[in-house]
């Protein structure tokens, strides 16, 4: 039997490979993602062992806690703590270091490295034996106007050594005179980071942190052990500082970095996931014909003393083959996945990520595992449907039967479909989280799945109407063909379903955000004009644009919101810092209880929270700060309107900068005085702040349209992961015309005989394809919109209040699907048109 299956796979070496394909693609985009996060994973692990290259102990502030968003957040140390640590036994070298955020601006005028993840700035080792700093052109910076980018940035924004550039941070925009070209190691950049190095006292100065360190880095005599080093620092230090090696610091940033990409890892891998998912349709899908195509030869296996069992192992077998094939296909494709991904964020989303990796020994072995198992699993009904085959069946002149309705798999598909939706729902509306909500939508896909069958038919004939009109005679049959085989139409169209599905569901919610934040700009947003990040891309804007608009002729009142993290009650979270005395005059926080005034010595809540916790005005918040530790706030007020603002809690500048450092803005509100010409304020405020590049001057409605821009790209991203997995469907029709067109070989070849063009068999087997994309659209877009009107319900409180159905998008996504069935026909349609009518009629 294995040379059998061995032979049967050889003979049919396009069939195995278009069937492969389908797979493929899906494991591709599992390996592209894992290749992709295992590059950036990698990327950050280097800038951090770059950075504390022969640092054997680095001495800094305890943290009350630590995540990914507050690892830069603990307190500085005083500078008299260096003097000490020099004189410690067994210390060969140690220098203070800063670091802050920092924008550089280039001679053009324009940021430089505006879409990478963060722009940074630090103080440049004095020491080069203390961090893998390299200058590949030109010198560190010494002196107060000097400064040195990394070389990835500079290569970008076309920056040589001797350009003046702008840096932007907590403080007025400052020129210098770029010194250096740095390389940090190997590498052009610190992850996807854009760095500024600057002298210890123009950082510190910079940073303001003028007599402060956020870490002491030391070198270690040569007979000194970094562990041993740390133990004897540490125990003269103080009790709030701590000693740490360098490759725990090493370690433990990696880590952060890591759980902050993890998220991204996630994403991907849903979308993967799904890719996978049509795929194993497609799989399933084409054994089912395979093994009615080849019911005379399995009857003869059986006939010639062949086993049940020997029969299953041959159909498995040929399953396993496709997956490995498939999985190495993808595993090939993979790397150029994690290009087109990177591709993808860069020009869609905005986000600059370095080049992605080589492809590691997990990538393999995950994606070996996901496709041969998937394919085999997928292959498991086929062939246990072959086993079934009884040796009679070789003597019969054609398969008997048709398709008849199942009232076993109406029962199992109700069932599965009740399953599924019970778990959705869980998932949205019972606080099940995002696992159980993909698990949900799973199964009722799966359910929908096994429905699909028992109507198709109905929906074939319903619309093969115009299909039927539109190609007259050709269209009729390809009508009756769909309509010949319903289950075969259906599972066909089920791939195609499930993408369409999904980007529906994402259009709706995309469409439902949009509308509900241009209702809520338009209730919450008191503002005249609003100054945010350009593109939204950067860490935040310096205080100092605010105080340069205060001055401004025309302005009223001006507002400034941060951001920040901080732990409440045990849950590290965001919180968002207010001017008590002027927020209420650009924002309707919508406050029930207690008052904004309150804030000066005490903390908002939202009434979700506030009601979930049980907490009043007058309560007692535990709070605790990644500088200054535990801070207990009680509740001056509860609040409703939380989407401008974007978190639970509310804070006063004064108590955020009492227990954070580097504080910089997300947004300033401003209202222009009573009467005046807003477009001439506007032009004020645009020439106040000309000098912060990274500052854009916006009105209310153009607010509006830059959020409405932010959510049309999110949705143009996931729209265009998604459309992997509807090329996938298409593949899978694909497929599934060529077996059918092999199948009707006669068929074809008696409607020849009779007079048929072979322009006629073209345009049939061209409207079979469009009908049965069709029908998967139109099912997918009825299931999308089902989903999509789910999840906007469960997000009612999450800030998507409006339901908004872009029907019009919604047909035009039913009509791309129909045209590309036209491309999926093309070339089952000339095979087709090439069968030699003297074999056909004589074909056995």
């Amino acid at each position: 039997m294995l040379a059998v299956t061995l032979k049967g796979i050889l003979a049919h070496k396009v069939r195995v490979l278009l069937t492969a394909l389908s797979i493929a693609l899906g494991v591709a985009f599992v390996a592209g993602t894992l290749v992709l996060t295992d590059g950036l994973n990698g990327s950050f692990a280097q800038a951090f062992r770059s950075q504390y290259a022969g640092v054997d102990v680095a001495v800094r502030s305890e943290a009350a806690f630590t995540d990914s968003e507050a690892a830069n957040q603990r307190r500085p140390l005083p500078a008299d703590t260096l003097d000490g640590i020099r004189r410690a036994e067994g210390v060969a070298h140690a220098e203070g270091f800063v670091r802050g955020s920092a924008t550089v601006v280039g001679p053009d005028g324009g940021v430089l490295g505006a879409g990478a993840r963060s722009r940074d700035g630090m103080s440049a080792p004095a020491d080069n034996r203390i961090g893998d700093v390299r200058y590949s052109t030109g010198r560190a910076p010494a002196a107060a106007g000097e400064v040195a980018v990394d070389a990835g940035t500079a290569e970008s924004g076309s920056l040589a050594v001797g350009d003046r550039v702008r840096v932007l941070s907590q403080g007025p925009p400052e020129e210098f005179t770029v010194v250096g070209i740095a390389r940090f190691g190997d590498a052009d950049r610190l992850g996807a980071t854009t760095t500024a190095l600057f002298d210890l006292g123009t950082a510190q100065r910079v940073f303001g942190k003028v007599g402060q360190f956020d870490e002491i880095r030391v070198l270690g005599g040569e007979a000194v052990d970094p562990g041993e080093l740390r133990d004897r620092l540490a125990g003269a230090l103080p009790g709030d500082v701590e000693a740490v090696t360098g490759q725990a610091v090493v370690d433990e940033q990696t880590d952060l970095a890591t759980q902050s990409l993890g998220f991204l890892n996630t994403f991907l891998l849903v979308f993967a996931a799904i890719a996978v998912f049509v795929g194993s349709f497609i799989i399933w899908n084409t054994f089912t014909i395979l093994v009615a195509q080849r019911t005379r030869e399995l009857a003869l296996l059986r006939a010639i003393g062949a086993t049940r069992r020997q029969v299953r192992r041959s159909v498995l077998g040929e399953a396993l083959a496709v997956g490995v094939l498939a999985s190495v296909l993808g595993i090939g494709l993979g790397l150029g996945v994690a290009r087109l991904l990177v591709l993808l964020m860069t020009e869609v989303v905005g986000l600059d990520l370095p080049a992605p990796g080589g492809v590691g020994l997990r990538t393999v072995l995950v994606s070996l595992a996901v496709g041969t198992v998937v394919t085999v699993v997928a292959s498991v009904a086929p062939a246990r449907r072959a086993t079934k085959v009884a040796p009679v069946e070789a003597l019969r002149e054609a398969p008997p039967g048709g398709f008849r309705f199942s009232r076993r798999r109406a029962a199992v598909g109700a069932v599965v479909l009740a399953a599924g939706s019970a778990v959705l729902a869980a998932g949205l509306f019972g606080g099940g989280g995002a696992a159980l909500v993909g698990l949900g939508a799973a199964v009722t896909l799966l359910g929908v799945t096994v429905l699909l069958p028992l109507v198709a038919r109905v929906l074939a004939r319903v619309l093969g109407s115009p299909v039927a009109a539109l190609g007259g005679m050709t269209g009729k049959l390809a009508r009756d063909n769909a309509m010949r085989n319903p289950r075969r139409t259906a599972s066909t169209a089920a791939a195609l379903m499930i993408g369409l599905a999904m980007v529906a569901g994402v259009t709706i919610l995309a469409s439902s955000l949009k509308e509900s934040i241009g209702g809520d700009i338009e209730g919450t947003v008191r503002a005249d004009l609003v100054v945010q990040l350009v593109d939204g891309q950067g860490a935040g804007l310096s205080p100092q644009v605010a105080e340069a608009i205060r001055e401004t002729p025309g302005v009223e009142s001006v507002s400034q919101t941060s951001y920040g993290r901080a732990e409440i009650d045990g849950e590290p979270t965001y919180v968002t810092p207010v001017d008590p005395a002027t927020v209420t005059d650009v924002l309707d926080l919508g406050v029930t209880s207690g008052t904004v005034a309150g804030l000066s010595d005490g903390i908002l809540v939202h009434e979700d929270v506030a009601e979930a916790e049980g907490w009043q005005v007058g309560s007692s918040v535990p709070v605790s700060w990644p500088s200054t530790g535990d801070s207990p706030l009680r509740v001056a007020g509860i609040f409703a309107e939380k989407d401008v603002v974007g978190s639970d809690y509310l804070v006063s500048l004064e108590t955020y900068d009492r227990n954070a450092t580097g504080r910089l803005d997300s947004l300033v509100l401003l209202t222009a005085e009573e009467g005046g010409d807003l477009a001439a304020v506007q032009d004020a405020v645009v020439a106040d702040v000309a000098a912060f590049a990274d500052a854009e001057v916006l009105t209310a409605q153009e607010f509006y349209d830059s959020i409405s821009g932010q959510v049309d790209q999110f949705l143009l991203f996931v729209t265009a992961l998604l459309l992997l997995a509807v090329f996938i469907a298409l593949m899978g029709i694909v497929n599934t015309l060529a077996l059918s067109v092999f199948e009707r070989t006669r068929e074809i070849g008696l409607l020849r005989a009779i007079g048929m063009t072979r322009r006629q068999v073209r345009s049939m087997v061209r409207w079979e394809s469009v009908l049965i994309a069709t029908i998967g659209a139109v099912a997918g877009a009825v299931v999308g919109i089902a989903f999509g009107v789910a999840l906007v319900t469960a997000l009612d409180g999450e800030g998507v209040s409006e339901l908004a159905v872009p029907g019009v998008r919604l047909s035009v996504y039913v009509l791309a699907a129909a045209a590309a069935g036209v491309l999926a026909a093309v070339a089952p349609a000339r095979r087709a048109a090439k069968v030699d009518v003297l074999r056909a009629v004589v074909s056995d």
